[in-house]
Order: C-alpha cells, then sequence, then structure tokens
C-alpha cells in the first residue's frame, strides 16, 4: 500500500518535471502557429512587449551610441537611447511581428519554428526561468523567460 502511494507520487513528480521541461518548446510552437496564422491575440499571448522593447531599445540605442547601455552614459547615449526607445515603441506591436515574422525563412532565422525536431536542436535552457534560441550559426536569437507557469518572449535579435 505505502508502495503503490510513492509510485503515484513518482509519477507526479516525474510528470511534472516532463511538463515543465516541455513547455517553452510548446509556447515556440504555438507562437510560430500565431505568426503563420497572422493572428495578432494570439501573438500577444507569447510576447512581453514591454520587455521586448525594453530590450531592442537597449540593444538599438548601444548600436548607434555604444555607452547608451552604461549607469552614466554621455550625451550622445542618452539621445541614442531616446531616439532608440521611440522608434522601437512605434514599431514593435503584434501586428508588426507578424508582417516581419510570417515568412518561414526569417522565422528560420530566429530558430521559430513547430518543429519539435527542429525545437530541440535550436533551444537550450540559460537557467530555470530563461530558455534561449539559437540560429543555425548557434547564435542567440530570442530568450523566453518564465512567468508563473508560461513562458514570454522578452527579447529577440533581429
Amino acid at each position: 500500500m505505502i508502495f503503490g502511494f510513492i509510485r503515484k507520487i513518482v509519477f507526479l513528480l516525474l510528470l511534472g518535471y516532463g511538463l515543465y521541461w516541455f513547455s517553452p518548446y510548446r509556447t515556440v510552437q504555438s507562437l510560430t502557429a500565431a505568426l503563420e496564422n497572422e493572428d495578432p491575440a494570439q501573438v500577444a499571448q507569447y510576447v512581453d512587449f514591454d520587455a521586448l522593447k525594453a530590450n531592442m531599445t537597449v540593444s538599438m540605442a548601444q548600436k548607434i551610441a555604444p555607452d547608451a547601455a552604461q549607469k552614466d552614459p554621455s550625451i550622445s547615449g542618452i539621445i541614442a537611447k531616446h531616439i532608440a526607445g521611440a522608434f522601437v515603441d512605434s514599431i514593435v506591436s503584434p501586428a508588426s511581428m507578424i508582417t516581419v515574422l510570417k515568412d518561414k525563412t526569417r522565422r528560420d532565422q530566429l530558430g521559430l519554428s513547430t518543429s519539435m525536431d527542429e525545437l530541440a536542436m535550436r533551444g537550450s535552457w540559460q537557467d530555470t526561468s530563461h530558455f534561449v534560441l539559437h540560429n543555425a550559426k548557434g547564435q542567440a536569437t530570442a530568450i523566453l523567460t518564465r512567468e508563473g507557469l508560461d513562458w514570454r518572449i522578452t527579447s529577440l535579435k533581429i
């Protein structure tokens, strides 16, 4: 009787671990399907647009002025951050993501796929709360961050 209870506990723990391990892969599959179906509401479920905009703003500002992400940037860094922020805010939305990523070639460049085989080759765990997608060259292209039981895209390198 006690062994039956222990087996159930072990089974539930293994099931929970399997679902946890599988969940970011499923999120990427669902996001890719939403992009293919051109469904902005579904895309919005899988992308944290506030975090994505913040990360893209910093990335773009650093390309304009390398010191833009520092704690005390120069005047050019401050200006670059404001310009990049305004630009990113105006273009990053579910509809714009669909426009840019409805093409399979662009999705492939980011490691987005509905194929579990491709995702298994291109996805890796950074830690228990971050999952990274890589392109064919092995470069990180997207970061998913765990929010409770769900995963959302928080960074893209386009």
